[in-house]
């Protein structure tokens, strides 16, 4: 919608960053990421000031940094959307991190689980920090928060694995491609070899797994050469 006042008014836009239409899912998880590090950064500027460091609105974003980095973890080992409307797993910090702990995530944060469990009192139904202001509350300071999302946000990190199948689409190879590299030069480089090298025709499958455990995504094939 545009109005007189729209179009004169100071404003900041924010462009939607590349990459995020990835339709295995990858693009979902790296979207939560890139919510989790902008609160994050916000989290760790507020710290640097003693009187905002432990005020609400400085929790409120903590705890959201912390619930999104969780979300793009498990988004990344498969996990969708749906998963968190309450059916599988409960959208608060400590059902996420018990999904997430469950699917391969090690935390080396001190003390980091009785931190998001005592989160969880004040961020879980009816977000209660948000709308709360009558009661009294005891949390833990947000400098002992901020490094669990930091943490969670590093631990969400793409490698790409690619296979060979035979003709029969049994698995023949698995080759872990580094990151940066990029995985359909890297399966071509393997299909030339096989043509000029007078080998049957094998067929890679590249698929975008999750470091240090996969967890499988669809995949995209790259077919062989006759």
């Amino acid at each position: 919608m545009t109005t007189a006042f729209r179009a004169t008014a100071s404003s900041a836009t924010r462009l939607t960053p590349i990459g995020l239409d990835d339709p295995t899912g990858q693009g979902l998880a790296m979207a939560y990421k890139i919510g989790s590090s902008e609160l994050l950064a916000d989290a760790r500027l507020l710290l640097k000031d003693k009187f905002a460091s432990s005020r609400t609105g400085n929790y409120i974003i903590t705890f959201h940094a912390i619930e999104l980095a969780l979300k793009a973890f498990l988004i990344a080992r498969g996990f969708t959307e749906k998963a968190f409307e309450g059916e599988v797993i409960r959208p608060r910090p400590q059902q996420l991190y018990a999904a997430a702990k469950a699917n391969g995530l090690k935390l080396e944060t001190p003390n980091a689980d009785d931190l998001i469990a005592w989160s969880n009192e004040w961020h879980a139904e009816g977000v209660k920090i948000r709308y709360e202001f009558s009661e009294q509350r005891t949390l833990p300071l947000c400098d002992a928060l901020v490094p669990i999302a930091s943490e969670i946000i590093n631990k969400i990190i793409w490698s790409t694995r690619v296979t060979t199948l035979n003709a029969d689409d049994t698995v023949c190879e698995i080759h872990s491609v580094a990151i940066g590299m990029n995985a359909y030069v890297y399966a071509n480089a393997f299909v030339e070899r096989d043509a000029r090298e007078g080998r049957p025709p094998c067929n890679y499958i590249s698929s975008r797994t999750m470091a240090p455990r996969a967890g499988k995504v669809p995949s995209a094939w790259l077919p062989s050469q006759n």
